[in-house]
């Protein structure tokens, strides 16, 4: 035999033999049990399992000492039901999930929101330590759970359905109740604050153009998790059209992970299965079937990106493993993206010590989104403006306000209609009056406010206190012409409000004043 004919043997054996290994490990991956039952593969991998607690406790433990942030305020510190404790878990079950902070039930995002199990878990948090998981993604567990049995066992499909009955059960006793509390499952009526519902206002086009763009995100976040940010409101994330790179780009290469998925699901490919498995817990949170109330969250890829990290593992635990040169290279991807994505995890961490912290680290990202540049002006407002001392300079003043104010405006430059920017944006216009007594800016910045339909009680209120203070024929002249604007808009567009009525209270206090000053 030939030297190049003992050389092809030879790579043709080691290329049969690597054909048996891989074929091993995936029998392995699917009946682990089988291999190592019981606590046996605990105790074969303690070491590993040491490892892994060992990094996740210095990774997570500076969080020990963190407060609540963001929605925490909603469904425990604010929440009426939650501080109640064991006793308050009745009303839990028994209402749609911000009730108890809100007051009353409002449908700011499509179907309610009902979550019980976490809120009455805090309740009981509550009645323990004194207080210092069921939600709607677990649906897609009905068809991962069936789906996971497909693929790694050998079960009956009898068995596969006994398998799925108790969530099944579970499941309809969830949305029983979920429809008693809020009394429907989908209200049918369509959100129109874009805080709570992004997509307000675009057509199909456009929706699914931008949907498509945060499902190339999402990809994306899996690989390469950074930048992070809290807040992907309007328009952290733009909106997007279908002749956006970006948007084509994500269809395809969606469509070619399921079509891979399709391709290999008789052959119960492992990969096959993590894209299932990503797609299916992803798909509740995508907006493709109902709007979740934002463009996307990173905390959304929380069940989905499971999928990702077994695709992961078993590329380079099992496919890797063939050839020494892979198991080498396997080993080294390993190591470098557990030491890379420690550091990056140890570095955003802090960013959720509390909302001043959080909300610095938003405006860095998220420097379009109206929401962050707003709660990054009432940071400011909170802790630099409303902490000076009360004999604090004229001049002192206005350059806080001048800090804070461009914020504020950023958020209107983005959403003209954003209520809460335009409360601000009144009480802003107020504190500089009360520096400079400059009413031609306050009256503007008031009709600017009130003309996008914002009714914010401050503005008559403080207008009032201008009434009363107003001691030039110019002034009051100004004031009566601003009164006598408003209350034809506010006849036309909130005649059934007491703002018509109270403009004409105004207008009638400066009148009344007009024949003293001239």
């Amino acid at each position: 035999m030939s030297k190049k004919q003992k050389i092809k043997y030879k790579r043709k054996a080691e290329d049969t033999s690597s054909q048996v290994k891989n074929l091993e490990s995936q029998k392995r991956f699917r009946s682990g049990n089988k291999i190592d039952p019981g606590n046996k593969f605990f105790i074969d991998h303690w070491k590993q399992l040491v490892v892994l607690i060992i990094l996740a406790i210095g990774l997570y433990g500076q969080t020990f000492s963190f407060q609540y942030v963001l929605d925490d305020r909603l469904v425990i510190t604010n929440n009426k039901f939650t501080e109640k404790g064991i006793s308050g878990i009745p009303e839990i079950f028994g209402n749609e999930s911000f009730k108890g902070s809100l007051g009353e039930q409002k449908e700011l995002v499509e179907g309610g929101r009902y979550r019980p199990l976490s809120i009455a878990s805090f309740a009981l948090e509550k009645s323990i330590t004194g207080g210092s998981a069921s939600k709607e993604n677990l649906v897609t567990f009905l068809a991962v759970v069936p789906i996971t049995a497909y693929f790694f066992t050998h079960s009956s499909i009898s068995d596969k359905i006994k398998l799925t009955l108790p969530l099944l059960g579970s499941t309809l006793i969830y949305l029983i109740i979920r429809y008693a509390a809020l009394g429907y499952m989908f209200s049918g009526s369509e959100i129109t604050n874009l805080m709570n519902n992004p997509f307000y206002g675009m057509g199909l086009s456009e929706k699914t153009a931008t949907i498509f763009y945060t499902l190339l995100l999402y990809l994306k976040l899996l690989i390469y998790p950074h930048p992070l940010t809290h807040d992907y409101y309007p328009y952290h994330i733009p909106i997007m059209h279908w002749s956006d790179w970006q948007s084509i780009f994500s269809l395809i290469l969606n469509l070619g992970l399921l079509m891979y998925m399709g391709f290999t699901w008789k052959r119960k490919s492992v990969l096959s299965y993590c894209i299932a498995f990503y797609f299916i817990t992803l798909s509740i949170v995508s907006n493709l079937f109902i709007s979740v109330g934002t463009f996307m969250n990173e905390r959304f890829l929380y069940h989905a990106s499971l999928g990702f990290c077994i695709a992961l593992s078993w590329l380079l635990i099992e496919r890797m493993n063939a050839y020494q040169n892979k198991r080498i290279l396997g080993n080294v991807i390993l190591v470098i993206s557990v030491i890379a994505f420690s550091i990056l995890s140890y570095l955003r961490i802090p960013d959720w010590k509390t909302n001043e912290t959080l909300n610095k680290a938003a405006i860095k990202i998220s420097y379009n989104s109206a929401r962050a540049n707003l709660f990054y002006g009432v940071l400011i407002w909170e802790k630099d403006y409303l902490t000076l001392p009360k004999d604090a300079s004229a001049a002192r003043k206005k350059a806080v306000l001048d800090s804070l104010k461009p914020y504020f405006d950023k958020s209107l430059q983005i959403l003209p209609s954003y209520i809460s920017a335009n409360s601000m944006k009144a009480g802003i216009a107020g504190e500089y009056h009360k520096l400079d007594n400059k009413l031609e800016p306050l009256i503007k910045s008031f009709e600017e406010v009130n003309l996008t339909g914002t009714y914010e009680k401050f503005i008559p209120e403080y207008l009032h206190y201008v009434n009363r203070r107003v001691n030039n024929l110019a002034d009051a002249k100004l004031l009566q012409g601003f009164y006598q604007r408003m209350i034809p808009y506010y006849d036309a567009t909130f005649k059934n409000t007491t703002l018509p009525s109270e403009y004409r209270s105004l207008l009638k206090e400066v009148q009344e004043k007009i024949p003293s000053l001239q």
